[in-house]
Order: structure tokens, then C-alpha cells, then sequence
């Protein structure tokens, strides 16, 4: 497989971020490495959560280890409350590691795997609570992937958010 220069990894595609989803899991890489400056951008729906410990002293959250699960859509298919609706096609699988350490606002250091069917595995590491996450690598059309990702809560009570990545 070539190398990709995430610099201009989706811009071939153009248009909107949907768009955008949708080259990742269908386009070549080939045409990907001569693409141009762009963003990607998806969706997630948590389908695991599975903490060690359980709240206590009135947090909302245990703290110490936890793993949750999901999975990825392109952006627009979760419904406002960030369910999928039914017969949605997932694009991959979200995994997410860490430890909270505050139980009160889910403060957490997380380490996430985004699992894009067909293309690879863009790693972010960072804090919970803060909107930014690095980008510290990937896997096949990812490998050598930096940049930051951005997350976005579509719904807090069940951890539906949205992902932007800006690939360096």
C-alpha cells in the first residue's frame, strides 16, 4: 500500500462532510494521496459502556478504568436524540479507553481507536472534557496520520457525539 499525505488526504471528494465519509470507506488510495487540504468528519453512536467500579459520594460517574464502544456513521445519519435509525449502515467502530478521575464531570485521559471499515485506524489521545484530542497515528491509509480531532456531543445522556478530524 502507498503512502498517504495526510496533508491532502480527502480534498479530491469536495463538497460537504458527508461526502467526505462516504470517500473514506469507498475511495482509492491513489486518488486519495493526491487529494487536496480537507476535513473528516463522523458520527457515533455508543453502544458499550463497561466501567470496573461504580459512583459513589453522589458523582455521576465511578472513577478509575472504563472502555466504551460504538458505532461510526456518516455525519447526518443520527436522529437528534443521536440514535441511528433503523437499517442505518455503520461506516466502523469506535473504541475508547481511560481512566476518569473525576466522577463528578467524567473527567477522564482517554486513548480512542476509530476503526474505518475498509480504510484503517486513525489513534487520538487526550482528556475527556476538553474539545480537542490529538491525532497521534493510524493504521493502512492512516499510517503516519497527525492532527487534531474535535468532539462534539450530539447527546450527553447516552454519549452520541460527533467527530471532526483535521489530518495534518
Amino acid at each position: 500500500m502507498e503512502n498517504v499525505n495526510r496533508r491532502r488526504f480527502l480534498g479530491l471528494m469536495g463538497g460537504g462532510t458527508a461526502a467526505l465519509v462516504g470517500a473514506v470507506v469507498v475511495g482509492r488510495p491513489n486518488s486519495i494521496a493526491r487529494a487536496q487540504d480537507a476535513a473528516l468528519a463522523v458520527e457515533v453512536a455508543i453502544t458499550v459502556l463497561d466501567t470496573v467500579r461504580e459512583p459513589v459520594g453522589g458523582d455521576s460517574f465511578p472513577t478509575g478504568p472504563f472502555y466504551v464502544q460504538g458505532a461510526l456513521y456518516e455525519m447526518g445519519v443520527l436522529d437528534a436524540e443521536g440514535v441511528a435509525p433503523d437499517g442505518a449502515a455503520s461506516i466502523g467502530t469506535f473504541r475508547c479507553w481511560g481512566w476518569i478521575f473525576d466522577g463528578q464531570s467524567f473527567g477522564a485521559v482517554v486513548s480512542q481507536a476509530y476503526e474505518l471499515d475498509g480504510r484503517g485506524i486513525i489513534y487520538t489521545h487526550g482528556r475527556e472534557g476538553l474539545p480537542n484530542r490529538a491525532i497521534t497515528g493510524g493504521l493502512d491509509a492512516f499510517e503516519s496520520a497527525r492532527g487534531t480531532v474535535v468532539a462534539e456531543f450530539i447527546n450527553p445522556a447516552n454519549f452520541s457525539f460527533r467527530a471532526s478530524f483535521n489530518i495534518a
